[in-house]
């Protein structure tokens, strides 16, 4: 009988609620042109740290305050993608290119890595869903890699420069997701995220970024 009670919480947990992932893309790119345009000296590190912290708290306070009926990923998302669809209409050309990879660099981190670190915080190995993840996304990833080593910085630096800038504040967006909608399952923040290396091809289909901001995709795609 236990075994069918976790069986169902377990399903419970894993319908529908990944959209807790699509977050951070927004708020990342901001470092990625920083990065681009200047050194990044240790004092610059510090100061991106706190802003990348405001910034996403910012957006989470927001989102829970306009959309108090929707999961917090959910309204985060939403809030994000609408700033994302404004800030690409208005440039074109490289620059366009430019913020659509940073915009994507910093949603496969949030995903990756602050996903990962999470999870792994809380007793559960997310590697099948990672794995899952980067398989979904590696022709965008590598389209964005191409993007970033137009700059004045290798792909592979400019990533761990990016994450280790906006690392705290991605996983701390995680965390408060992850603790959200955890409370509206009333489910452990565990058992979400069993629940994405028990279902990791459902919870990257959830997250598909080109099914839900197809624009951001389209715009890396026109720069090769």
């Amino acid at each position: 009988m236990a075994s069918n009670n976790t069986t169902a919480t377990s399903k419970k947990a894993s319908s529908k609620q990944w959209a807790v992932g699509l977050i951070c893309f927004i708020v990342a790119f901001g470092v990625v042109k920083t990065y681009r345009q200047h050194n990044a000296d240790g004092e610059m590190t510090a100061q991106g740290k706190a802003r990348a912290t405001a910034s996403m708290q910012a957006m989470q306070d927001e989102a829970a305050r306009e959309h108090p009926e929707k999961p917090l990923g959910e309204a985060m998302r939403d809030a994000a993608i609408s700033r994302s669809r404004a800030t690409l209409a208005a440039e074109t050309g490289a620059q366009k290119a430019d913020e659509a990879a940073g915009q994507f660099l910093g949603y496969y981190l949030a995903n990756v890595r602050a996903r990962a670190n999470y999870c792994r915080s809380q007793g559960v190995d997310i590697t099948p869903f990672v794995e899952a993840f980067r398989q979904h996304n590696a022709t965008f990833y590598e389209q964005s890699r191409v993007i970033h080593a137009r700059g004045p910085y290798s792909a592979d630096a400019l990533e761990e420069m990016l994450y280790r800038q906006m690392g705290p504040a991605m996983e701390q967006a995680v965390r408060a997701t992850t603790e959200d909608a955890a409370a509206r399952q009333n489910v452990s923040v565990v058992v979400v995220c069993q629940s994405l290396a028990a279902s990791p091809v459902e919870a990257v289909d959830v997250l598909d970024l080109s099914r839900v901001h197809p624009a951001l995709i389209q715009a890396m795609a026109a720069a090769q």
